[in-house]
């Protein structure tokens, strides 16, 4: 969501395109977003703000887990490509990919046995290419 974005890049004092600074509202982030053009551009975004840091990730997984919950879910899935969020070049930090998979991981478990949901995560890969 906006708001955890928000969290996590004053947290990590990014400065996002767009506003050129850290943002201070939840406006700036949106602002920051619209400036990636496409909207299947934003994800670029989201993922320079959360990469590269293990902790936000298994917070980001918690998020998500926590949201399914409001929406009464009992059963859910993420599908992600653990590549893309391993490295940050906003903060200039990179993980393994293997550190990505396990820091989700750790946050879809801690809020599926917080919440009594079952979770699950379908790892694929993203090319970011015309097929071939």
């Amino acid at each position: 969501s906006p708001s955890t974005l928000l969290r996590v890049a004053q947290r990590r004092r990014l400065v996002l395109p767009g506003i050129g600074r850290v943002p201070a509202s939840v406006d700036d982030v949106w602002t920051a977003l619209r400036s990636m053009g496409q909207h299947w551009r934003w994800f670029d975004l989201v993922n320079e703000i959360i990469g590269g840091d293990e902790e936000t990730l298994t917070e980001i997984a918690e998020d998500f887990v926590d949201r399914q919950a409001l929406q009464s879910v009992g059963y859910t899935e993420v599908r992600w490509d653990p590549v893309r969020p391993a490295v940050s070049h906003l903060a200039n930090a990179s993980i393994s990919v293997d550190a990505a998979v396990s820091a989700v991981e750790r946050g879809l478990r801690a809020g599926s046995e917080r919440h009594g949901i079952e979770v699950h995560q379908l790892l694929c890969a993203m090319r970011g290419k015309p097929g071939a």
